[in-house]
This record gives structure tokens, C-alpha cells and sequence, in this order.
């Protein structure tokens, strides 16, 4: 975790690509990719990637580093658009070794609970 911190779409912005009212910063976004999933690569135990969606795969930067992040042995914790069944995003979620949980009111303390636990399993095989 760092403190960095870029504006990665904005609705005041009259550049770049548009998803619903926001207008996406490529740049930024492959900044904090670079930075972020890199050092993660390089220093941490376990991955955390918050979030692929619309907005994140327009940075070809963005799609590579969360595919060697999926590929390397480290434990992955990654929050997923939910609508989407294409394209990049598709693809992650078909991999064989992704688990997809829908978090919802009802098993949101549960599922918390239960990822947690496989967290610390996971930690302690390491």
C-alpha cells in the first residue's frame, strides 16, 4: 500500500475514453498500475486489485500487470465488474483458477469471515 494517489476518471474531464459520465485518464491508470501492481510483484505475500472494470482495461498497461499478477504464485484477492462477461474482463473471470463470489447483504459478514480465514491459511503455507 502506498499514499499515491491519481485521478483516474472524472466527470469534469473532456478527454480520453467514456464510460457512463466519467472520462478516463489512460495515463494515470497505467501510472498506478505500474507502481502499484509492480511494487505488489516485487514486495508483498498477497495481491489485492481493486478493481477491474470498464474504466481500468482501456490501459493495455493495466490488463498486462493484472495478468502476470493472475499467473504468479501469489494469492490474489481481486474485486470484478459483475456485469461484464466479455472481452478482458470475461477472460479473467473463465480462468480456471479464479473463485467468483457475489457479495451481497445477506452473506457480506459471512463471506468476509470465510476470506479472511483462507487468507490466513494461504499466509501460513508461505
Amino acid at each position: 500500500m502506498t499514499d499515491d494517489s491519481e485521478i483516474l476518471a472524472h466527470v469534469a474531464k473532456d478527454e480520453g475514453p467514456k464510460v457512463s459520465n466519467y472520462h478516463v485518464d489512460v495515463g494515470n491508470i497505467d501510472l498506478v498500475s505500474k507502481k502499484a501492481i509492480n511494487r505488489g510483484l516485487e514486495d508483498a505475500n498477497y495481491l489485492v486489485i481493486d478493481e477491474i472494470a470498464p474504466m481500468e482495461v482501456y490501459s493495455q498497461y493495466f490488463k498486462e500487470k493484472t495478468r502476470q499478477a493472475l499467473d504468479s504464485n501469489k494469492p490474489l484477492i481481486g474485486v470484478i465488474h459483475q456485469r461484464t462477461s466479455s472481452g478482458f474482463i470475461g477472460k479473467v473471470k473463465s480462468r480456471k483458477d479464479v473463485e467468483i463470489y457475489k457479495i451481497e447483504e445477506l452473506n457480506k459478514k459471512t463471506l468476509i469471515e470465510q476470506l479472511l480465514d483462507q487468507i490466513k491459511k494461504d499466509i501460513q503455507k508461505n
